[in-house]
């Protein structure tokens, strides 16, 4: 007999990205901003970490996950 289960996975990862960057900018405002704008990206769509440059970097948790 088998049964199925589900796990749920928090997984830290790494993406590096190009920015344009103005003169005399601040970096951390710019880390920021594009941290802000993957968290979206991502939130509301996370099946497009497949297609990107990444790195797995940890598995921080493994949960069972009962519906």
């Amino acid at each position: 007999m088998e049964e199925t289960i589900t796990l749920k996975l928090k997984v830290e990862i790494e993406q590096e990205v190009t920015v344009p960057v103005p003169p005399n900018y601040d970096l951390d405002d710019i880390k920021e901003r594009e941290a802000d704008k993957a968290a979206e990206k991502y939130k509301s769509n996370p099946e497009l970490l497949g297609f990107e440059e990444i790195k797995f970097r940890d598995v921080t948790d493994v949960q069972f996950k009962d519906y």
